[in-house]
C-alpha cells in the first residue's frame, strides 16, 4: 500500500520485485486514497521468504513521489 501526498505526481512509479519478476505500476497521489482515505494498493504479489522490496520513484512523473508507509500484507 502507498499513502496520499497532496505534493506527490499524477502517476508516480511504484516498483514491486515479487517472486515472478519485476512489476511497474503508477500512482496518482493527488488523488484520495480508497482505503481509510490513506492508502492506495498497488497490487497482490507472492513473495519468496526475504525478497520483499517495492521502489517508489519520479521516473516518468511530473511531481514528487512520495511514500511515508509500506505494508507488505
Amino acid at each position: 500500500m502507498l499513502s496520499f501526498s497532496s505534493t506527490g505526481g499524477p502517476n508516480a512509479l511504484v516498483r514491486v520485485h515479487h517472486a515472478d519478476g519485476t512489476a511497474d505500476v503508477r500512482v496518482d497521489q493527488r488523488a484520495k486514497p480508497p482505503i481509510e482515505d490513506l492508502y492506495i494498493a498497488v497490487g497482490q504479489f507472492e513473495f519468496a521468504t526475504g525478497m520483499q522490496r517495492g521502489e517508489i520513484g519520479t521516473e516518468g512523473t511530473t511531481g514528487a513521489a512520495v511514500a511515508d508507509a509500506v505494508q507488505f500484507v
